[in-house]
This record gives structure tokens, sequence and C-alpha cells, in this order.
């Protein structure tokens, strides 16, 4: 399998690593993972070998499991012999033993533990920054062949808009007050690391004439790009309509809405839903967690109902310790996303182990049919919903 990203992980955090691996496919990567990319019969420390050598860095998911791990020392020793760039990655509030410590002492971690949609999106980012530059070049060169004249004169050409970009740069440079240059570059650099639509948006609002304008303005299409490309895959009304709520002007707009009237019409002909009611009814769901990021497993039953095709199940004394509720709308199609929140009762079984009466939230996205609906949860770990009517 041909990938840019090697993912080295402990096997007692084999859920936790899919769920990364997922969601840096999500974003346009590719992944090399062992219990997806060792086939039956394959040599595993062959294999192994092999993906290191052939990918362009690696990913280190950092748990109190790997930094116990002699497979993972060996597989960072690889690292270093084929020059690859490793980006330890923590899941879990954990320092690196003595072994990892020297390793990694100029290395920068990313923590996922605390805010997964930004420590996502920023370690994605810095997957790209280090892919764009590329490995570093070692040992000796190999002879130059001679380019052909028009490689040549594409070169010229790149050169003259080089020296055109760089001269319009410099010109804003000189032309612009050094206080205002440190406002737009700060402000820059706050909407880069923060990553998200609002962010760039913010810094065009405010430096309509700015120096990143152009890049801002690639940053946002890429993500509107990005965001159509999930929904039209997953090709449902919940997935399409959260496109249109994140880009109501987008470059796809006018498509997701053609889309969801689409979807609507099949849902309303004979053998599909005939109503918003088709749901209506009495639902015992089921929330199915497994052991990650330092957390216990679990599973939870929530009695539940569906009215007019409104969700809503709850467990608990509102704002006390183990109280938690969900609730979202099933659309025609019986598509739905469903927003969870709760207050954390056992700190074993939380991520990150939060105190006893900390709030969360995450939402599910799940299909229901006719008596019964699956779905999986979105953020942090790995979770699957499930539900039947009663």
């Amino acid at each position: 399998m041909s990938a840019s990203i090697f993912i080295s992980y402990s096997s007692s955090d084999q859920k936790v690593a899919e769920t990364i691996c997922d969601a840096l496919q999500a974003r346009g990567f590719t992944c090399w993972i062992s219990c997806r990319d060792i086939g039956p019969g394959e040599n595993f420390q062959e294999a192994i070998v092999q993906a290191i050598r052939s990918v362009k860095l690696m990913l280190l998911v950092f748990t109190s499991n790997a930094n116990n791990s002699n497979e993972i020392k060996k597989e960072i020793v690889l690292a270093g012999r084929y020059h690859l760039t490793v980006v330890p990655v923590r899941v879990e509030d954990v320092a690196p033993n003595d072994a990892l410590a020297y390793e990694f002492a100029t290395r920068q971690w990313i923590d996922l533990f605390k805010d997964w949609e930004h420590d996502i999106e920023r370690l994605a980012s810095q997957i790209g920054s280090l892919l764009a530059e590329g490995p570093a070049v070692v040992g000796s060169k190999a002879p130059v062949a001679k380019k052909p004249l028009l490689h040549r004169y594409a070169l010229v050409a790149l050169f003259v808009s080089v020296l055109a970009i760089g001269g319009a740069y410099l010109y804003w440079r000189l032309a612009i007050p050094s206080a205002q240059m440190a406002a737009d570059d700060r402000a820059w650099s706050d909407a880069a690391n923060l990553g998200t639509v609002q962010g760039f948006k913010q810094y065009l609002d405010s430096f309509r004439n700015g120096g990143h304008v152009a890049e801002a303005q690639q940053r946002i299409q890429a993500i509107d790009d990005k965001a159509w490309t999930d929904a039209f895959a997953a090709g449902n009304i919940v997935a399409l309509s959260k496109y249109l709520l994140q880009f109501p002007e987008g470059a796809h707009a006018a498509q997701a809405q053609r889309s969801i009237t689409g979807l609507e019409r099949q849902a309303a002909e004979p053998g599909h839903a005939p109503d918003k009611t088709h749901f209506d009814g009495s639902w015992l769901i089921t929330i199915a967690c497994s052991d990650a990021g330092g957390a216990k497993g679990y599973s939870m039953q929530i009695p539940s109902e569906v009215k007019d095709g409104v969700f809503h199940g709850q467990r608990g004394a509102e704002g006390q310790p183990n109280w938690l509720t969900v609730d979202g709308t099933i659309q025609l199609d019986g598509s739905t996303e469903l927003f969870v929140q709760g207050v954390t009762s056992v700190p074993a079984y939380t991520v990150g182990n939060l105190p006893t009466g900390s709030n969360y939230s995450y939402h599910l996205v799940a299909r229901f049919e006719d008596a019964s609906a699956k779905g999986t949860r979105q953020e942090l770990r790995p979770c699957n919903f499930t539900a039947v009517k009663r």
C-alpha cells in the first residue's frame, strides 16, 4: 500500500490508533497501520520494516502502553535509520520514560485528550506542513540530467512569477506601517493555528488588504471542498444539512440543496418512511465505549422517546453526576445527528480522567430503520450507538 504516514502504536491501543487513522484519512492523508495493512500469513516484522522504509513520516500514538513497549522502541530506531520525522501524539497525560525521553527531548508533542476537534485539526495542519517540506536528502547526489528546452521555459516562467509575487509582497511590506504589519502577522498566526473557517473569515474581515488574504481564501476553499466531499460521500440529509449550515454560501451549496431535495422526495416515495412520525414511539438506546486514552470501557442504556421525528433520551437527575441527555431530529431517510451532553461520575471511565461533576458533550451520527438503529460517536474515543424500538 502506498502511504505517507506510518502509525506506530501499542496493540493495546488499537482502537485509538484506528480512530486517529480514520480522522487523518478523512482529511486526505494516506496512512499505513498494521492492524489493517498486514495481510493474513504475511511476515509481521518484514511488513513493518518495508512500511517504515516507504513512508515519509511516523506518527507515534503515545500512551502508557506505548511507553513500555519494546516494539515501539524498535520502530523508533528504524525511523531514525530511514531519516523519518516522528510526530508524537499523546492520547493520555503521561510522560515518556527514560528510554524515550532522550529520543523526544527536542520534539514537539501534540495532545489529543483535551479538545479533539481543535487538536486533530492542529495535528493535520502540522503533518501537512511536514509532508510538504519533504524528506531531507541524505548521501550523495545523483547526476542531474539536462532538462528539455520546454522545461527550461517553464522554469523561467516560474522564476518570473516568483519574482512578481515577491516584489508585490515586498512593496506591501515597505508601504504599510510596521505596527500594522505586526498586527496583520499576529492575526494571521492566530487564524492559521486555529485552522477554522471562522478564524480565517475573522482575519479577512479585519485585514481586507492584508499580506495573507490570498492564503486565507485558499484555506477556506480547501475546508469547503473537504466538507463537501465528506457530506457527498455520506449521502444523507444530516451530512448535507450540516455542510449547508457551515457553508450557506459555499461553492457546493446549490448542489447540496438539490441533493437534500432529492433525498426528501425519495423518502416520501412508496416503500420509504411516509412522514416524519414513522419512527415515533419508545426506544431503548445503548452507548458502548471501548477502553481508550486511559479510560475504561463501559456500556449504558438510556430510555428514549421519539415524537414527530424529534428524538430525546435521558438518564439521571439533571446537572448531577451520571446525568446524560441525547437529543436530535430524525430525517425522513432515517439519518440523524444526535447531540449528547452530561456530567461525569467516575473519573476512571473518562478520557483524561475528568473529575466527578465535570460537564462533557459529543455527538453521534446514526441511521434509523423501522425498529432499530445503529451509529457511532464522532469525537475522542470509539463508541457504538444502537437502539431498538419497544
